[in-house]
């Protein structure tokens, strides 16, 4: 494995690290250039279909401080999966170890690179941060030596301080860090904050802070363009309020103006539930068109030995985002299909559907569409069989028992990936694992396989376990155009030119060729051929790739 590390003393090798002042719109910036990750990639590669064969997952040992214990004694590595073969021939290959333990890992636009953030060791303590190039050699290999791997430390950045959550931007050149500060964790602090970090994969540049004025900083997720940024507060403040919360946050793309907070929610706990159990809030998610948030509801409500958690079971539909009003449009219940402690939700690249997951065994889902009619009384949920590895403890329990926590589309539309971890107490028996379902693009949805392995622990609390591809514009014509053959022969036309033109440097035909494609776009629609969702989507991704050409 080609690891370069980047430590304190790091500041005297001039060749590995430049620090430097730069400037983003009115934020002041620190710079650290890394070895060049950048490869072959072309400018506009993160248009291009991208690979749904493979996904990455976080392997941990569950050690939450440097003294002990480990949750789970000496059982499991910290470490990398790869989980590749999709959808058909699924197959996990590692752990591969990694320079520290990772808790939360995204990949980039263009599938070739992957940032990862550290587990704070001891818990709640300075952060390390890996950017790992050369992704697709490694998945084609499965060889760990073919990853390019630089390590940031705190010592470097002192933003790297209790990182929880990490965001790619569109195009891959910038991405959104989410932090509780420097320092132990004081939750009366308030001292979330969110940078940004350009000059991906190069050279990293680090915005000043972004305040939330909020404890902690959970999952957060961006718009299509980049622009707005919903970020999730999982954990209640300690200021009597005991609610979860969703922030609105505009103009976090660079080059804009400042980002500011637009509106926050709360969703406040109900008078009955269980209070170690999970909160009112863990993920929200925005539909492809920005225009609802899809919060799942995995609150507890109350817990009996005998049946384990009764939980809330709802979904919660919120609507005023375009308005920057945020307000609750709609509750669906297990009447309208919501499974057993909904927890955690995947948009579907087709704009119309989502796969919900239940955390609370025996571990189903709920399948959500109507997404794209932008009405949320037209919104339905189908609920989707437990699915997972079988109960390990004897004919007398349920056909199958799964902690579900985490789900990802892959950039095609046709399947999906969801782990289920373990909580540290259960019986050795109980194995984490990763589940393959697919057939989302035909409506025939099958699960392909559980996955399990002695050594595959995905541990609950971290907040991103599993990475896929985002979708590139040309999944997103497949998806759309997928009866449609000239149409999506003409569309895909039009964006290979503009990728070719940006290879050869020429920005203008780049440019024309996407001004070209927005235009045909817009009369597909007015044909009838394209619905407005779609049209959007399309639009949306094809400026981006204009701004990226025209910087």
């Amino acid at each position: 494995m080609n690891r370069r590390f980047v430590s304190g003393c790091s500041f005297s090798v001039m060749a590995l690290v430049l620090l430097v002042g730069t400037t983003i719109t009115s934020m002041e910036v620190s710079t650290v250039r890394s070895a060049s990750l950048q490869g072959g990639a072309g400018p506009l590669d993160f248009l291009k279909a991208q690979d749904a064969s493979f996904a990455l997952v976080v392997n941990s040992s569950g050690v939450l401080t440097a003294e002990g214990p480990k949750l789970f004694p000496d059982r499991f590595p910290d470490g990398l999966w790869l989980l590749a073969g999709l959808p058909d021939n699924p197959q996990l290959s590692g752990p591969f170890s990694l320079p520290f333990p990772v808790a939360s890992i995204v990949l980039s636009p263009d599938g070739d690179t992957a940032l990862a953030a550290s587990v704070p060791v001891p818990f709640f303590e300075p952060s390390s941060l890996a950017v790992l190039g050369n992704i697709k050699a490694f998945v084609e290999s499965r060889d760990p030596d073919d990853l390019q791997i630089t390590v940031f430390t705190s010592e470097d950045m002192p933003q790297l301080a209790n990182v929880t959550s990490l965001a790619y931007g569109p195009d891959g050149r910038w991405a959104v860090m989410g932090s509780n500060g420097p320092g132990p964790f004081d939750p009366s602090a308030r001292n979330a904050r969110l940078y940004v970090v350009t000059g991906l994969p190069d050279t990293l540049a680090f915005s000043d802070p972004i305040p939330l004025h909020i404890a902690q900083v959970e999952r957060f997720v961006l718009t299509l363009d980049g622009d707005t940024l919903l970020v999730t507060q999982s954990i209640p403040d300690v200021d009597g309020r005991p609610e979860s919360r969703v922030l609105l946050i505009r103009g976090i793309a660079p080059g804009g103006a400042d980002p500011q907070i637009v509106d926050v929610l709360g969703l406040p706990f109900p008078d009955e539930f269980v209070p170690w159990g999970p909160p009112t809030l863990d993920d929200a998610k925005l539909t492809l068109d920005g225009r609802f948030i899809l919060a799942p509801n995995p609150l507890a409500t109350a817990f009996d030995p005998a049946t384990g958690f009764q939980g809330l079971n709802t979904i919660t539909i919120i609507g005023g985002v375009e308005e920057g009003q945020l307000e609750v449009a709609r509750v669906l219940t297990e009447a309208d299909g919501a499974g057993q402690g909904p927890l955690m939700a995947a948009v579907s690249p087709d704009g119309d559907t989502a796969l919900v997951i239940d955390t609370f065994p025996p571990g189903g889902g709920t399948l959500l569409t109507g997404l794209a009619s932008g009405d949320p009384a037209q919104v339905e949920g189908q609920p989707i069989p437990p699915f997972g590895p079988a109960f390990p403890l004897g004919p007398d329990g349920p056909p199958v028992m799964a902690f579900h926590n985490d789900v990802y589309f892959t950039p095609d539309g046709n399947t999906a990936i969801v782990t289920a971890g373990v909580a540290p107490g259960l019986p050795p028996q109980f194995a984490s694992s990763v589940s393959v379902l697919t057939g989302f693009g035909g409506g025939n949805i099958q699960v392909v396989a559980n996955l399990t392995d002695p050594e595959l622990n995905i541990f609950l609390p971290f907040n991103q376990h599993m990475a896929t591809v985002p979708s590139g514009l040309v999944d997103y014509i497949n998806i759309s155009l997928a009866q449609q053959d000239l149409a999506r022969s003409t569309l895909v036309t039009q964006v290979e030119s503009a990728i070719r033109a940006a290879d050869r440097g020429d920005t203008d035909d780049a440019v024309q060729n996407l001004n070209l494609f927005i235009a045909t776009v817009a009369n597909f629609n007015r044909q009838g051929i394209l619905a407005d969702s779609q049209a959007t989507t399309l639009t949306t991704l094809a400026s981006v790739g204009i701004k990226m050409m025209q910087q």
